[in-house]
């Protein structure tokens, strides 16, 4: 068996600070803004991190971490299985781009590729990769995790 090399999603930092205005670190990269609300600064996008609800999500089949509650766009989505998520990011996954197909749903066809966990092959949903209308254009590059594949980490 080789090596397991997996990127792991950790908590946001200062979880366990005091709650103050404007606390910088690291050449303000984070600061602090509320007691549950950190503000990150990444690629000059200011990002507001809410830290009481972050949690981790992972693999059913081999607890890889893929993503965390802060990426999810919406969780008004279906897949074959039942309820999924619009994410706009996942980690650790592999993007079958030599099958992507085109896919009729409610909302029009989009052009997709299915997600699988790194580590263990499991489908875990799929990424748009181009839309029919441009109204639904938003989705281009986002992913659709299905919830019975993933599991939530303590």
């Amino acid at each position: 068996m080789g090596i397991r090399t997996s990127f792991y999603i950790d908590y946001p930092m200062f979880l366990s600070a005091a709650p103050c205005d404007n606390v910088s670190v690291s050449g303000d990269m984070y600061s602090l803004v509320h007691s549950n609300r950190i503000k990150a600064v990444i690629d000059r996008k200011i990002e507001y991190i809410d830290a009481t609800n972050f949690r981790i999500f992972a693999c059913r089949n081999c607890l890889t971490h893929l993503t965390s509650t802060n990426e999810i766009i919406s969780r008004n989505y279906r897949c074959e299985s039942g309820k999924a998520f619009l994410m706009n990011n996942i980690t650790n996954i592999i993007e079958d781009l030599s099958n992507c197909e085109l896919r009729s749903m409610i909302t029009g066809e989009y052009l997709v590729c299915d997600i699988y966990c790194h580590f263990c092959r499991t489908t875990l949903g799929w990424k748009y990769l181009k839309a029919d209308s441009k109204d639904q254009a938003f989705k281009e590059g986002k992913f659709i995790i299905d919830l019975k594949k993933i599991t939530l980490t303590t």
